[in-house]
Parts: structure tokens; sequence; C-alpha cells
């Protein structure tokens, strides 16, 4: 984030931790804000402490062995019938058709709307993982809001929409199908997403914290490195270019706070990706989220394109042989 209106929001916190700020206190922080409603920012920076504040009762609910939900708008899927051998659940969809969950899709799924309630047999840790991931999330959301003016806890509508929408889903559906795999896998891979400011300053989409190897393929330590990835589904050459020029530029500039060890270009090949979200709004928005309405075979390869920079070769095999069952079975088997 820009370090001037990070340091400014800071200054409104201060204020919206008062019961009850003056118009004065908010013009002393206007400075720096010429863009932005001063009124506006301290009513989201309020938001974001009741957020921390909903976040530790549920956190408290937990460790009292009740039901808990996530910060997802919508609907609540109740999710029950937890097999820890299997490491799912199930939940019945409007259609009355039961269908099975895994952690993957209650980490990644409220980057889709889907908003869940865990029962009290899914694990106390799992529980806390969801409750965690999902305020983190939705306060992304509002800093998004802060920047760009978007509604917080909802996908950008097409018609307000700024950079082209398909490769907006695609970043959303390659993002989330990652960091699904990763987590039902227990994969050494983690995916951090990034903010807006992030992604339009220093050209990447999402981080990649991944172990370290040495020529041989052999893991070095527990230390990981981190990897920005930037995402395209443009084939144009010229397209391709200016992205690789961001993302020099963005290599080549110091100011950042945090630390990458490198940024790469990953072109992935996908196609009509508006269309795969619509198809999967229409059959009920299912657990997993649009990619599970990918071929199998292109579960394979954009797993492969996403890492084959990142990771050897060699260890991508590994990690898939590890997923592949995992991945392949739910979608040919989503019911069961």
């Amino acid at each position: 984030m820009n370090e001037d209106f990070e340091q400014t929001l800071r200054k409104i916190n201060e204020v919206a931790k008062k019961d009850e700020p003056n118009q004065g206190e908010l013009r002393n922080v206007e400075k720096g804000l010429k863009n932005y409603e001063v009124n506006n920012l301290y009513e989201f920076q309020l938001e974001k402490r009741m957020i921390m504040d909903d976040m530790h009762d549920k956190l408290r609910a937990i460790d009292e062995g009740k039901e808990v939900s996530g910060f997802t708008s919508g609907e609540k899927r109740m999710v029950g019938h937890w097999n820890e051998e299997k490491r799912s659940g199930t939940i019945t969809l409007p259609s009355g058709e039961t269908a099975v969950v895994t952690p993957g899709d209650l980490m990644t799924d409220g980057v889709w709307g889907v908003s869940y309630k865990l029962d009290k047999d899914v694990p106390r840790i799992i529980k806390k993982e969801y409750v965690i991931t999902e305020a983190k999330r939705y306060l992304m959301d509002v800093l998004a809001n802060q920047i760009g003016h978007r509604k917080p806890g909802s996908l950008p509508r097409r018609a307000e929409f700024e950079k082209p929408y398909d490769g907006f889903i695609a970043e959303k559906l390659v993002e989330t199908f990652i960091e699904k795999i990763a987590i039902n896998s227990d994969l050494p891979i983690e995916l951090e997403e990034v903010d807006l400011d992030e992604d339009m300053k220093r050209a990447n989409d999402f981080v990649l914290h991944v172990p370290k190897y040495n020529k041989t393929g052999e893991e070095i330590g527990t230390e990981k490195k981190d990897i920005g990835v930037q995402l395209t589904i443009s084939t144009n050459e010229s397209n391709i270019r200016n992205k690789q020029n961001q993302i020099m530029k963005a290599k080549n500039f110091t100011g950042y706070t945090i630390h990458l060890d490198d940024i790469v270009l990953v072109n992935v090949p996908l196609k009509n990706c508006v269309d795969t979200y619509d198809l999967w709004l229409k059959n009920g928005m299912r657990p997993g989220g649009p990619a599970e309405l990918w071929e199998n075979e292109q579960k394979e390869l954009i797993f492969r394109t996403v890492l084959k920079e990142i990771i050897p070769e060699e260890k991508i095999n590994e990690m898939w042989e590890k997923t592949k069952d995992k991945t392949l079975a739910l979608s040919e088997n989503p019911g069961e």
C-alpha cells in the first residue's frame, strides 16, 4: 500500500477507536486523501474494527463448542457429518442434492460468494482457520473499497469493473484452484492474496511461498522463498511484452515494504472464463468454485503451468501425484 495512504489510514483508525469523534479530528487527517471522502474512510475503518471484534466473538464461540459462520454475506450452507479420515463434510444444495465439502473449499469458496456455517462436529482447528481466513478476506475487501470504492464482500460487477472481466475471473479461478489443492493435499506451498494496491503497483496477483531447492532438487532447510505471480490469459504478443515490462520495473523498484524473491509472469491457457463462472452459478454454486467445471486434463495443465517457473519439474510431478486423486475424484463424483 502507498506509505502516505497507509499512515493516514492508521490516523483514521485512531480516531475510529473513539466513541464520539468530532469533525475537526476528521478534517485533521484529510491531507493526502483528496480523491476520497474522509467520512466514508472513517466508516470503513470503523467497519474494520467491528470485523475484528466479530472475529474474536466467533473464536470464543468455537472454544465453547458452538456452530460458527464466516463473514461472506448470503444464505449460510450448513456443513456437517464431518469425516476426519476423508477430511470432508457434506452440505445440502438448494436443489436438495448432497455435496462434499473439503477444507480447501471452505477456505476459498468465499471468494465466489458462498457462505458456510460449520456444525459442531467440524474439527475446532478447521473452524478457527475458516473464521480467520474469512475475516482476512473481508478486511482485504474493505481495503479494496477504500482504494477503488468496491462494495466489500462481493465480486465486482461487469459494469463497474475497469479491466477485462474475463481476465479478472481467470485470476480468481487460478488463485482459488491452487490454494484449494494446496490445502486439501497439504502441499508445501502457501498462497497469499494481495491487496488491490499491491496488484496495481507491483504487478502481481498473488504470492506463492514455496520451498527453496538446490540444483539437484533437494529442499534447502525450512525457509521458504516468496514469489509474486502475475497472471495473463492474453495471447497477444504486445500485451505480453507490456506485462513483462511492468514486472521488470517492479523488480527494479526498491521502495516496497513486502519482500519478494522474484516476480514471474504466468500465461495460463484459459478461455471463456466468464461463461464458466456463469454456468457454475446456474448449476447451484457447488463447493469448489467454478474451477470444478474444468476437465481433468485442464486442471493438471493449470497446476503445472503456474508452478513450472517456480518449482523443479520433478517436485511438481511429486505434488501432482499426491493431489491428483483427491482433485479429480471430487469432480468425477461431486455428490459422494
